[in-house]
This record gives C-alpha cells, sequence and structure tokens, in this order.
C-alpha cells in the first residue's frame, strides 16, 4: 500500500441510497424481480442476495428513473452468472429491460457465443469458437445465418476467397481443379481441369465453351456471360501492376498519363505532369495558360493563389493594388464594397463614409475630390478624376471631424 495514499474504506463512501433516498422503493422493488419464480431454477446455483444487493446499490445510484441501463446491467450481471452454470433464463420483457433486434433478428436467451455467417458456415462449431457456453442477445433464426447485418438463407450466401466475396456460381481455379462456389460454398471436384481448347492468347470461360481475348479478362465487364473473366487474380506477374479492381496491366502502363485500368489506379498517386514552356505550374500541380498569371484572378484554384503571388503590375496612381495584384479605381478604396475580390481594397480603412482616404490615411472630405484642387500629397483626390485639370496646389490638411 502506498504511504501516499490513505486507507479506504467502504464506510466513508455514502450510500447512493442514502443521497438518493427518493429512488429507494423504486430500486428495491425492481431489483426485487431476482427473488420472482422466473429466476427460481438458479437460486440453488447462484445466491442471489449478494446480486440484490448490488443492484439496490447500483439502482439507486442511477439518474435517469424507470429505465435505467444501471438496473438492467445489474439483472444481466446475474443472468450471465447462471448462463455460466449452464441455467439459462429468459428473463427479459417489453417491460422489463426489453432487447430491441432488427434486420429480421430475434432475441434468445442463450444464443451461440460465435453465431453462424456466411463467412464461417462451412467450419464446424468447435472451429469457429472456442467458448462453449452460450450469450444472450439477438440472433438470426433457426435456419439462417447472419451476413452484412442481415439474416439470410444459406443458399443466398458468397463464397470467400482470400477474403473476396464471389456470387453463387462463380468459379475459380485452384491448381487444376474447377471450384465454384455452391450455397456459400466452395465445391472443388477431383476432376482436372481439362486441356484448354483456347489459343494462348485467350481466356476460357468456366461454364461455357467461349474463348474471349485475354484483355478482356478483369475490365469490369463480364464477356464470358458466368462472371468468370471477372475473378481477378490476387497477385500479377513482376513485369505487371496489379489495378486496385484485380487488373493486371503492363509495367509501363503505370503513371504514363492514359488510364489501363478500369478503374484509373494506374494513375493514382503518380507526380503532376511537367508544363510545358506556354504554361505555369501552380503550387499544386496545375498547369495554367502564362496569360493567366499576374491577371487578377485565382486560376490555379480557390486555395492556390501562386499564379498571383509576387506580381508587379505598377498601377497608376489613380488606382489601388490589391494585394493579387488587381488595379481598381482608387475611388473604390474603403466604399464598402470588395472590389478587389479579396477585400484588400476594404483593410485598414481609417475615413468616415462621407471622406476620401488618401495613399498616406489622411481623410478628406468627399466634396473636395474632383474639385480641381489637389488636396493629397500626391494628387491623388484628383488623379482619380476624368476631364479636369488641376489648377493649383493646395497645402494637405489634416480634418479633426473624423
Amino acid at each position: 500500500m502506498s504511504l501516499l495514499c490513505p486507507e479506504v474504506h467502504s464506510d466513508d463512501f455514502e450510500h447512493p441510497c442514502t443521497e438518493n433516498s427518493h429512488r429507494v422503493t423504486w430500486a428495491r422493488r425492481s431489483c426485487g424481480v431476482l427473488m420472482q419464480p422466473v429466476f427460481l431454477p438458479c437460486h440453488q446455483e447462484v445466491p442471489c442476495q449478494q446480486f440484490y444487493d448490488w443492484c439496490v446499490y447500483d439502482a439507486c445510484g442511477c439518474d435517469s428513473g424507470g429505465d435505467c441501463d444501471c438496473l438492467c446491467t445489474a439483472i444481466a450481471t446475474y443472468v450471465e452468472e447462471c448462463n455460466q452454470r449452464g441455467i439459462y433464463i429468459r428473463w427479459r420483457t417489453q417491460d422489463l429491460c426489453p432487447m430491441q433486434c432488427d434486420n429480421s433478428l430475434v432475441y434468445e436467451a442463450c444464443g451461440p457465443p460465435c453465431p453462424r455467417t456466411c463467412k464461417n458456415m462451412a467450419q464446424e462449431p468447435e472451429e469457429r469458437c472456442a467458448s462453449a457456453s452460450c450469450v444472450e442477445g439477438c440472433f438470426c433464426p433457426q435456419g439462417k445465418v447472419l451476413h452484412e447485418g442481415s439474416c439470410v438463407e444459406p443458399p443466398e450466401c458468397p463464397c470467400f476467397w482470400d477474403n473476396l466475396p464471389f456470387p453463387t456460381g462463380a468459379a475459380v481455379q485452384q491448381g487444376c481443379h474447377n471450384c465454384s462456389c455452391v450455397s456459400g460454398v466452395w465445391r472443388c471436384p477431383d476432376e482436372p481441369c481439362s486441356i484448354s481448347r483456347c489459343r494462348s492468347d485467350e481466356f476460357a470461360c468456366h461454364l461455357s465453351d467461349r474463348c474471349v481475348p485475354g484483355a478482356w479478362v478483369c475490365d469490369n465487364e463480364d464477356d464470358c456471360g458466368d462472371g468468370s473473366d471477372e475473378i481477378c487474380s490476387l497477385t500479377c506477374a513482376p513485369q505487371e501492376f496489379r489495378c486496385a479492381n484485380g487488373q493486371c496491366v503492363p509495367l509501363g502502363h503505370r503513371c504514363d498519363g492514359r488510364a489501363d485500368c478500369a478503374d484509373h489506379s494506374d494513375e493514382w498517386g503518380c507526380p503532376a505532369p511537367a508544363c510545358s514552356s506556354s504554361e505555369f505550374r501552380c503550387a499544386n500541380g496545375r498547369c495554367i495558360p502564362l496569360s493567366h498569371v499576374c491577371d487578377g484572378d485565382l486560376d490555379c484554384g480557390f486555395a492556390d493563389d501562386s499564379d498571383e503571388s509576387g506580381c508587379s503590375t505598377g498601377c497608376s496612381s489613380a488606382h489601388f493594388q490589391c494585394s493579387l495584384g488587381k488595379c481598381v479605381p482608387y475611388v473604390h478604396r474603403c466604399d464598402g464594397h470588395d472590389d478587389c475580390g479579396d477585400l484588400s481594397d476594404e483593410r485598414g480603412c481609417l475615413c468616415q463614409t462621407n471622406q476620401f482616404q488618401c495613399p498616406d490615411g489622411l481623410c478628406v472630405p468627399k466634396e473636395k475630390v474632383c474639385d480641381s484642387y489637389s488636396d493629397c500629397a500626391n494628387g491623388t483626390d484628383e488623379a482619380v478624376c476624368s476631364g479636369k485639370s488641376v489648377q493649383s496646389t493646395k497645402q494637405p490638411m489634416a480634418f479633426q471631424d473624423r
């Protein structure tokens, strides 16, 4: 025992029924089901008094009333002890801890710990599961097996080859034996494969006498009519590339800019192609015409501004240069509208709406703009005008009524 931690006794904790005295009656009445005849067959093997006390303790500590999960968990703990001793009790009802089962499953008080599925139904029970005891829960009705969350008849099951599903009627070759899927189980007769009737560059369909070109194998089209040309090998030759769908294509076709796999997987994860001399390579690898660089538009994409970075357009004094290089009339600076498209013409605004902001931050009344007198130090308030000439230059002055 650690010297840093004092010894803790159960007396140090207040019983939850003391704290929640309003729950005592409900807890005792609800947990009293353990004393009822439905549990009587187990009383000799597993005395219920201790479990009853634990149930009351947990039920008082719950905070969600009659549908409290603590109550159901406490009762289920006793039932599990009974199951371990070979006594199976069907105790749940619509009023007491009901268990709702979906997708045609049904509740069983004593179900298999490792239920039959389409994947394991060919195995013996001892192969499927090491546990011999049963468990309660939702299971498929007698005669059906579980497949992808639903119950199906065994003949509806697919067969599995290296964890890949194949429908009933599919055929594969193992060694020199033709194996076919029958009701979820592979059937491999002892008869050896017959000598191929097709040319070396052709594929022999399994369930017909048809020969199809080898290039049609694993192209995502059922050319044989029985699906056998689409049962794709899991490995390809060293000089081949295996597509995501199992198709094999020449290794030289990988990343050649053309999709040779039916699912285009031979072009996945390839380095971006080089751009031509008349194109600009964006940061994201995209190629755009050089004429689109520094044109004020994000041609590389919304999240990539590399085509507009570092641009120097040399806007005139009558224009404002946006962050992306675009030039907009200076009179649109700080007018409350996003004329740049990136809000840069509306950032750092110091003047009121009835004032004009000079490039140096000076605010002048809007009525002094285009009055033929230069109020901004660089004459911007007059440069934005058309058809007018500056008659004289006044000394710039700061206005205090901002």
